[in-house]
């Protein structure tokens, strides 16, 4: 910017003139030399995280580790147990027989504000009326996400799942609606095993591999692949010496005749086992480099 004041300086004598801050061409030099600032931070910023020793992302930490043969725990989330069972005053507001509660309904915590699902292998809760019993159902801290992909046909087709921390453990992949079973390793897998693998994303996120026929099967082409994950807030979603166990329903549920119902009017729920377990991501300085070798080039 300096080269191109004197360069106009000394081609036009009227500088001050007609090259002002407020003339459209010093405007235009002005965005130009903003934008080769950023060019060169980012070249620098890439340069910075290709290199584990400096790398300063978590995701490029996590990335170059996968790299050096290291799956880096992507953390987990809290797990419980609550109990619930229909309210007596309000038997006679629910019409038929049972309160149907749809699958992965969602409470959240009094204590800390976050959301906990309630876990089925069925596609719904129902409560019968004339039960006057506890349901205990376990519970687990996070968002359920999904996203869905569609297979290639190739072996040794991969996918990078773009997500926030998700739990290390509870991740299903389904093909064409029927889900499949995660391996460890592709040699764990026989030639005619549904199966897949699922790694901490070489860029970001999660990276899920399939097999080869030789070791698991082939996705075919055009097949839809359902990938659903828990977005955790890993050790913040532990209550175990919370004061505050209490929980408000944030589905709503319905009756025999599809009237829907706010659970909180017609449940009573008890938490029974405080979640807990829940643990953060790994590490960044074990995540496969020496401890203490981290780049400090911005504080310069």
């Amino acid at each position: 910017l300096t080269d191109t004041k004197t360069y106009m300086s000394r081609l036009y004598t009227r500088l001050g003139e007609v090259f002002t801050p407020a003339s459209p061409f010093f405007q235009i030099i002005t965005v130009l030399t903003e934008i080769s600032e950023l060019i060169f931070f980012y070249i620098e910023d890439a340069t910075v995280e290709q290199n584990i020793l400096t790398a300063q992302q978590p995701e490029s930490i996590y990335g170059l580790a996968r790299l050096t043969g290291h799956d880096a725990f992507r953390g987990s989330s809290a797990i419980g147990e609550i109990k619930i069972r229909l309210n007596t005053s309000s038997i006679n507001e629910i019409a038929g027989d049972a309160i149907t509660i749809p699958a992965n309904a969602v409470i959240k915590s009094n204590g800390n504000g976050l959301e906990y699902i309630l876990r089925t292998n069925n596609d719904l809760f129902r409560i019968e009326k004339s039960n006057a019993n506890y349901v205990y159902i376990p519970v687990i801290q996070g968002v359920l996400e999904s996203q869905t992909v569609t297979g290639t046909g190739l072996e040794l087709q991969s996918f990078n799942i773009i997500t926030k921390q998700t739990d290390n453990d509870n991740v299903t992949v389904s093909v064409n609606g029927e889900k499949w079973e995660k391996f460890d390793s592709i040699y764990d897998m026989k030639a005619n095993s549904k199966g897949y693998l699922i790694k901490t994303g070489l860029s970001n996120g999660l990276d899920i591999y399939f097999g080869n026929e030789s070791f698991g099967m082939i996705p075919p082409a055009g097949s839809t692949i359902k990938i659903e994950y828990f977005i955790s807030r890993g050790s913040v979603g532990n209550l175990n010496h919370s004061k505050d166990l209490t929980f408000k329903f944030q589905t709503e549920g319905f009756d025999s005749m599809g009237n829907s119902h706010n659970l909180n009017d017609v449940l009573e729920l008890k938490c029974t086992v405080a979640p807990i377990m829940g643990a953060d991501p790994e590490d960044q300085r074990h995540a496969g480099r020496p401890a203490g070798r981290r780049a400090n080039w911005r504080s310069k």
